[in-house]
């Protein structure tokens, strides 16, 4: 997950410094608060969401991995091929997909932003939305893995 959540750092990061620097201060122009800042701050907050929940989940989810190959009695050759069904099928796929399509809107609105000659503060919203798309994905994605260990274990 280390890996994953060095990716998304990376995109959006991206797509914060994409953003025009001339569109740093609406406020002062007497306009809402939608300026690179802002682009910034959704950005980075984010991001921290995805590590919190990175570092919350992962540990979590190892030690259940391995339970299960305690309970198992898998050898670590076995371990190796029977514990990637819990964390590699079509719906992890899609879920991983899905972060990958909002991804790559994100990078979509960093170029918008920076062709804009102007503050956008609908390009704003539309990034926040984005942003939490992406983190709700990985919520859920962390929730079905953790329930499909699970099920493992009760077998």
């Amino acid at each position: 997950m280390r890996r994953w959540d060095a990716i998304v750092v990376v995109g959006l990061l991206t797509a914060a410094f994409a953003v025009p620097a001339r569109a740093q201060s609406p406020v002062a122009a007497g306009g809402p608060a939608c300026g690179k800042p802002e682009f910034e701050s959704v950005v980075e907050s984010a991001a921290a969401s995805l590590r919190d929940l990175n570092s919350r989940n992962a540990p979590g989810f190892q030690d259940k991995l391995r339970l299960l190959r305690e309970r198992q009695k898998w050898s670590a050759d076995d371990f190796m091929a029977k514990a990637a069904t819990y964390v590699q099928d079509e719906r992890i796929a899609a879920y991983d997909q899905r972060a990958n399509d909002l991804l790559t809107q994100v990078n979509t609105m960093g170029e918008a932003g920076a062709a804009s000659t102007s503050p956008d503060c609908k390009l704003l919203g539309d990034l926040r939305a984005t942003m939490k798309a992406l983190i709700d994905t990985q919520i859920e994605k962390w929730a079905y893995m953790f329930a499909k260990i699970e099920r493992g274990l009760v077998n």
